[in-house]
Parts: C-alpha cells; sequence; structure tokens
C-alpha cells in the first residue's frame, strides 16, 4: 500500500458510479473518501425514505501522492487540476468533515434560525441603500436576507447581510 499522504487529491468520477471509481482505487492500493449525507428521497410512490447519497456526486478524495494514474481508473474521468497540478485538499479539512460523521453519515450542523420573518419590516443600516426600509422576503443558506424595497417608484428585491439590518 502507498504512503499516506499529507493531502487528498479531488478526482471526478462518471455520474452515480462514485463507488465503481472507489472499488478501483482500492484495487490499485490507494485510499478514498466519499462522504455521504442522508437525503430524503420519493420511494414508491407517496412514501419517502432517508437515504446515504454522496455529499458531493461526482466527486471523490483519493489519497495518493502520484495522480497520473487515476487518468487509467474506470469510473475516474477527470482530475480536479489548478494549473498543471491537481487542486490539493488538505487531510485537516477531510479530518473536519469526518468529525461530523455519525455512522458513515455527514450529519451538518442545523442552520441558525433566521433572525427575521417573512413579512417583517426591516431598515438597512450600513451601505448605499441605509436608511432605506424593506420587507423582508426570505433568508439564503448564506445568513442573507431577501428584502423588498420600494425604489424610485418600483419594486427591488434585494440580498442584504443579516448584520446590516436592523428591525423596524
Amino acid at each position: 500500500m502507498a504512503q499516506q499522504p499529507q493531502w487528498a487529491i479531488l478526482a471526478r468520477t462518471q455520474a452515480g458510479r462514485e463507488m465503481w471509481a472507489a472499488e478501483n482505487i482500492v484495487r490499485q492500493g490507494y485510499g478514498f473518501y466519499l462522504p455521504k449525507l442522508y437525503e430524503q428521497r420519493r420511494i414508491k410512490g407517496r412514501r419517502y425514505e432517508l437515504i446515504a447519497v454522496p455529499m458531493f456526486p461526482t466527486y471523490i478524495f483519493v489519497f495518493a501522492e502520484a495522480w497520473y494514474w487515476l487518468f487509467g481508473t474506470w469510473g475516474v474521468k477527470s482530475v480536479v487540476m489548478r494549473g498543471s497540478e491537481p487542486d490539493r485538499i488538505p487531510l485537516r479539512e477531510l479530518d473536519r468533515m469526518r468529525s461530523l460523521e455519525s455512522k458513515g453519515v455527514v450529519r451538518l450542523p442545523r442552520a441558525p434560525k433566521s433572525l427575521y420573518d417573512v413579512g417583517d419590516k426591516v431598515s438597512v443600516r450600513t451601505g448605499a441603500f441605509r436608511d432605506h426600509e424593506g420587507v423582508v422576503q426570505g433568508m439564503d443558506s448564506r445568513q442573507r436576507v431577501q428584502v423588498l424595497f420600494d425604489f424610485l417608484g418600483g419594486k427591488v428585491k434585494m440580498l442584504v447581510s443579516a448584520g446590516s439590518l436592523v428591525p423596524v
């Protein structure tokens, strides 16, 4: 077995063939990491089940110093490159992801509850829209709030950092 490097190479696999690519990587004497998440999928009509699926579909982390051999590995389409070298992911990043695993599946922390509910009136306290008031329309995954403003006689939707808003 090859020596364990301090980083992993990110390889792109054929769609839905991550495990097949992983088997072929292991056959060549190298290790891999394929993080999985639970996803709710419809099974047989109206019934839903939680199924473990790849966290990064069509990608697999490979533990190897050399990387040219990946181009001849069944199931691997390409290697994610940074210029003429493969993009290397430090093992500490993968260890951080592994620390979130429970029974082989990554458990992501829940997003914090939104500071604002849909329909709340808010005012912007910084930036170009300072002192403009609007109505909250929603929130995205990066804690940005979608606000609907009355601006120049029309309605304008904008994403604003939650820290830039104050309730009215």
